[in-house]
C-alpha cells in the first residue's frame, strides 16, 4: 500500500482540513464511568487499548441513543467540574463546546463530587438525563460517611413519573431525568436527534458563524439515495466530495424539522454537506447519478506485468480472466509484496450515455488508473470507481491500472526463511497479544485486480439549487 499511500493522505488532508474548522457540535455530553472498570477483581492493571474497547467502551444505551441521531462527546470526572450551565446548554471550560444534556449511563459507582456537580448542573437550567440510578460510590477511604452522603443525595431526588418510563425531578432552573430508554427521555425534554441514523448513513457535524458541516459517511453494504433531513435551516447547501475535489449546490427542501438535502454515497463512500444561512451565489449545481443503465465487462488479453517490490519480481504474462496473481501457481508470485501493471486494450461501448464510471470490482489492495495516457488517481477504497467520461474516446482505448499488494506475504515469506528484518532500535515488536512476533504461519493474503472490471454507463440529473416546498 506504501506506493498509494499518498491517496489516503490527500483525503486526510480534505477531510481534516474541514473538520478542523468551526466548533464541535455535538448535542450530549456522556459521563465516562471509569470507577466500574476500575472495580475489577482480575486485577490491578488493566489496559485500554484499540484491541479490548468492547470492554472499556462499551453503552448499549449510548449506542441506541447514537443510532437515534444524537452525536456526543465523553466527559471525565475530573473535566465534568469545569463544566458550567445555563438554562438549556452545558458550556465546557473556555466555552470551546455547547451541549444540551448531560448524560450518564447506568453504572455501578460514581464519586460524590461527580454526582453533586450533575444535580449543581441541573439547578443552573441543564437537563441531567440518568439512564438508571449508581448503586454506590467507589473506593474505600471514609466509605461509610460517603455513603451516607450518597444515599441522602439520591434520596433528595423527589422523581414523579412523567410518563412513558420517565421519570423527572424538576429542581432550580433545570430538571434531572431517570429513563432506560436515553434518546426517549432526550425527546421528552425537547432535544430531538437528527434523523440522519434511518438512513442508515454515520455523521458527524461541525459548528460555523453562518451555518454547518455534516461529514456523512455510507458503511452499510448497498447504495444510499435519499432526501436526508438534517435538523437544521439554511438557505442553500453545498455538497463537498473529499476523494476527488467535487463540488456543487445540492437539491434541498424545507421542512417542519429544518431541511431535507438529496444524498447520494455508495457502499464505501463518504461526503460533506456544507449548509449556508443564504444562497450559494454562482456555485454550479451537483450532479446527481438519475440511472446507472446496464454494465459493460471489459474483456480481453490483459498483459500482467510486475514493475517493482520484492523478494524478486515474478514473470511477466497475459491473462484471459482477471485473478489474484497469489492464485496464478507461481511461487514467486506468493511471496512478493509490491506493484504490478494490468493493461487491456478496448474499444468504447456504442451505448448512449451522460457520463461513463469505470469500476475495477474487486482490488487488493490499492489501484491507480490510467486511461489513454491521463492519470485518474488512487483508488484506495471501496466502491473502486471513477469518472472516466472525460478521458474516453471513440475506438480503440488503453486502459492501465497499477496494484500494490500488503506487506503481509514479504513479512511471511522473510519469517520462514529466518531472513533477519526486524531491524529496529529499542522497540518491543511484539504481537497483537505481546508475544513474539511471528508471520510465517500467516496465510498468503490475496494479492492483485480481480475485478471484474467494468464501465458503466450513467444518465444524470443536476440539482436545482433552489429550496423547494416540502
Amino acid at each position: 500500500f506504501w506506493p498509494h499511500i499518498g491517496g489516503l493522505n490527500h483525503y486526510i488532508a480534505c477531510c481534516q482540513s474541514i473538520l478542523q474548522s468551526g466548533k464541535p457540535d455535538n448535542e450530549i455530553l456522556v459521563y465516562w464511568p471509569v470507577h466500574d472498570l476500575w472495580y475489577n477483581p482480575k486485577g490491578l492493571e488493566m489496559q485500554l487499548t484499540v484491541h479490548n474497547i468492547m470492554e472499556w467502551l462499551n453503552y448499549p444505551g449510548v449506542k441506541q441513543m447514537a443510532h437515534a441521531g444524537y452525536s456526543y462527546d465523553f466527559i471525565s470526572d475530573a473535566l465534568i467540574q469545569q463544566v458550567s450551565a445555563m438554562p438549556g446548554v452545558l458550556e465546557s471550560a473556555g466555552g470551546k463546546a455547547e451541549y444540551k444534556a448531560l448524560v450518564i449511563p447506568a453504572c455501578r459507582f460514581i464519586p460524590l463530587e461527580t454526582l453533586e456537580k450533575a444535580r449543581s448542573l441541573a439547578e443552573g437550567g441543564a437537563t441531567v438525563v440518568f439512564e438508571a440510578m449508581p448503586g454506590d460510590v467507589p473506593g474505600l477511604r471514609d466509605l461509610e460517611k460517603r455513603r451516607e452522603t450518597f444515599h441522602s443525595l439520591l434520596d433528595g431526588l423527589e422523581f414523579t413519573d412523567a410518563g412513558e418510563g420517565i421519570r423527572e425531578f424538576k429542581t432550580g432552573k433545570g430538571r434531572i431525568l431517570l429513563c432506560g430508554d436515553l434518546d426517549r427521555a432526550l425527546e421528552y425534554a425537547g432535544i430531538p436527534g437528527e434523523k440522519i441514523g434511518k438512513t442508515g448513513l454515520q455523521f458527524t457535524r461541525r459548528s460555523l458563524s453562518d451555518g454547518k458541516y455534516y461529514y456523512l459517511v455510507n458503511h452499510t453494504s448497498g447504495p444510499v439515495d435519499a432526501m436526508v433531513p438534517l435538523h437544521t435551516h439554511a438557505g442553500s447547501v453545498l455538497i463537498l466530495d473529499p476523494q476527488d475535489g467535487r463540488t456543487g449546490r445540492a437539491r434541498m427542501e424545507k421542512s417542519d424539522e429544518g431541511i431535507r438535502v438529496r444524498v447520494q454515497l455508495r457502499s464505501g463512500e463518504s461526503l460533506f454537506l456544507r449548509t449556508c444561512a443564504s444562497g450559494s451565489g454562482g456555485m454550479k449545481d451537483w450532479i446527481y447519478e438519475k440511472e446507472r443503465l446496464a454494465p459493460v465487462k471489459l474483456d480481453g488479453t490483459w498483459d500482467l506485468a510486475f514493475t517493482s517490490g520484492g523478494p524478486e519480481l515474478p514473470a511477466s504474462r497475459q491473462l484471459e480472466e482477471l485473478k489474484p496473481w497469489t492464485d496464478l501457481g507461481d511461487s514467486t508470485a506468493l511471496n512478493f509484496s509490491g506493484t504490478a501493471q494490468y493493461t487491456l486494450h478496448f474499444t468504447k461501448p456504442e451505448v448512449q450515455a451522460d457520463k461513463f464510471i469505470l469500476d475495477l470490482g474487486k482490488v487488493y489492495y490499492s489501484a491507480r488508473a490510467v486511461l489513454n495516457g491521463h492519470d485518474l488517481g488512487i483508488l484506495w477504497s471501496v466502491p473502486f470507481e471513477t469518472d472516466v467520461s472525460a478521458w474516453l474516446k471513440e475506438g480503440e482505448n488503453t486502459l492501465t491500472v497499477e496494484v500494490a499488494n500488503l506487506m503481509a506475504n514479504r513479512i511471511r515469506y522473510m519469517d520462514r526463511q529466518g531472513i533477519r528484518w526486524r531491524i529496529f532500535h529499542e522497540i518491543n515488536f511484539v504481537n497483537i497479544d505481546y508475544r513474539p512476533f511471528d508471520a510465517s504461519g500467516w496465510e498468503v493474503m490475496k494479492s492483485g485486480l480481480v475485478g471484474p472490471v467494468r464501465l458503466i454507463p450513467v444518465m444524470t440529473t443536476a440539482g436545482t439549487g433552489q429550496p423547494a416546498s416540502p
